[in-house]
């Protein structure tokens, strides 16, 4: 029923012709090609680490925070994600990505906080901007920054930690990928 009635709310605001800024970018996401670099540097833990499997799984939950906000501040949020990491690692398909494009007086600092979180998951510090570079119709938004990815195309928007209807919807989109 309350997926219902989210779909029915969604295509309300969706056929409306007077959309929010939000609304619009939302809809101009969907569908589109993400492009995520084999280039992109990765940390675990603080460490510089190589990981060549990555760029290669059919699904791609990414999370991206550009240098216009506060990085280190995000860190903190990683944890959150861990349940989801945890569930999702032994699915072959499936990777997630955790993009920081941080200015460079906080590289060291999230590769020091990295290394105090020890969640052993890789974390991209993009130094040299590749993921916006590649993709540069996504501008950074507080409120669509996490995207469902299947075959690099958008097939979810939205963060599934802290919304419950989002967690469901994130949880259904993969399975029907999977």
């Amino acid at each position: 029923m309350k997926t219902t009635i989210l779909l029915f709310y969604s295509l309300c605001i969706f056929s409306c012709t007077n959309q929010s800024p939000l609304e619009k970018e939302y809809k101009r996401l969907m569908h589109s090609d993400i492009v995520i670099s084999n280039e992109l540097p990765f940390i675990i833990d603080g460490k510089d680490t190589i990981i060549s499997n990555f760029h290669t799984k059919k699904i791609k939950c990414v999370m991206y925070v550009d240098s216009t906000v506060c990085n280190v501040c995000n860190m903190d949020k990683l944890l959150g994600w861990m349940p989801l990491i945890e569930e999702y690692k032994e699915n072959p398909e499936m990777v997630f990505y955790f993009i920081f494009e941080p200015k460079k007086d906080d590289i060291n600092e999230i590769k020091s906080i990295s290394e105090d979180l020890k969640i052993g998951y890789p974390i991209v510090v993009d130094t040299l901007h590749l993921f916006e570079k590649h993709n540069s119709t996504i501008a950074y938004n507080k409120y669509l920054n996490v995207f469902l990815l299947h075959e690099n195309k958008v097939v979810f928007i939205g963060n599934p930690i802290y919304d419950k209807q989002l967690n469901l919807l994130f949880r259904k989109k993969i399975k029907e990928y999977s």
